[in-house]
C-alpha cells in the first residue's frame, strides 16, 4: 500500500470516528435559552430533529416543574394541545391578586393525521411561563412519543458531571437582569434546540470532520511533494 493511500485511509477513518462518536449527541431535545430571570415572564421552545429510530414522532409530553404556577403552551398547526393541572398543596396568590389552587403540571401536543414529524426533521415546541422567584435549576422531563416507541428525555442533569444518556432539558433561574439569553445554538435536537445545544454541536461536529478532511489532503500533499523531491527511482 502506498505512503498516500495510508494517509487517504487514517485519515478516513479518522474523521468516520469522530462522527460516529459525536453522533449519540444528536439525540437529544435542545432549549433556546441557558438562563432565565428570577419572577420573570418568559418563553422555552424545546427542539428536535430526530424520531424514534425510524419512526415518526406524534406526540410531545412535557412535565411543568413544581416551581411554575402558570405556563401556557403555544399554538402549534397540525397538532392538538392539552394541560394537566394539579392541586398546589398551599393556594398562592398571583400577580392580579387572585388566588390560585392548582397549577399546570404536564403539556401534552399530539399530532393530528399526516402533521408527524420525521426523523431528520426538525421541529420545535414552545411554552411562556413566569419563573419562580428562587434561584436554582429548572428540570423539564419530555417524553417524546413515536408511531413505534418513545424516547424518554427524564434524566435529571444540571449540566455538571457526566451527561446521562436521556437528559431532561433544563435552564437555570438567576437573579433578575442576570439571565444571559444566551441561546445554545440551534438544536440538532433538535437539538435538539430547536433553539438547542445539539445545533452547536452539530457545527463543531462539521468543523472537526471538515479539519480532519484538511488533514488528509494535507497529508496526501506532503507525501506527493516528498516524491517530487527524491524525484524517480532509479
Amino acid at each position: 500500500m502506498t505512503a498516500n493511500r495510508r494517509v487517504l485511509l487514517v485519515g478516513a477513518a479518522v474523521a468516520m470516528a469522530v462522527w460516529g462518536a459525536a453522533s449519540p449527541a444528536f439525540a437529544h431535545v435542545g432549549l433556546d435559552k441557558d438562563e432565565v430571570g428570577a419572577g420573570t415572564s418568559t418563553t422555552l421552545s424545546f427542539s428536535f430533529s430526530h424520531g424514534c429510530d425510524e419512526a415518526p414522532t406524534n406526540t410531545m409530553k412535557f412535565q411543568i416543574p413544581e416551581g411554575i404556577i402558570n405556563a401556557v403552551p403555544q399554538v402549534h398547526a397540525g397538532w392538538d394541545v392539552e394541560v394537566e393541572r394539579a392541586e398546589l398543596d398551599t393556594p398562592v396568590e398571583s400577580a392580579h391578586g387572585d388566588q390560585v389552587t392548582d397549577r399546570p403540571s404536564v403539556i401534552t401536543f399530539t399530532a393530528r393525521d399526516g402533521f408527524e414529524v420525521p426523523p431528520g426533521q426538525r421541529d420545535t415546541f414552545t411554552i411562556s411561563f413566569t419563573a419562580p422567584e428562587t434561584e436554582g435549576v429548572l428540570s423539564f422531563p419530555v417524553i417524546q412519543g413515536c408511531t413505534e416507541g418513545s424516547n424518554d428525555w427524564i434524566e435529571p442533569w444540571d449540566g455538571t458531571g457526566s451527561e446521562p444518556e436521556h437528559p431532561a432539558p433544563f435552564v437555570r433561574v438567576v437573579a433578575a437582569g442576570d439571565a444571559s439569553g444566551d441561546d445554545h445554538g440551534v438544536a440538532d435536537s433538535g437539538g435538539d434546540g430547536d433553539g438547542g445545544d445539539d445545533g452547536s454541536r452539530t457545527l463543531a461536529i462539521v468543523g472537526i470532520v471538515l479539519g480532519a478532511a484538511g488533514l488528509i489532503v494535507g497529508g496526501s500533499a506532503v507525501v506527493r511533494s516528498g516524491r517530487a523531491a527524491r524525484g524517480p527511482a532509479s
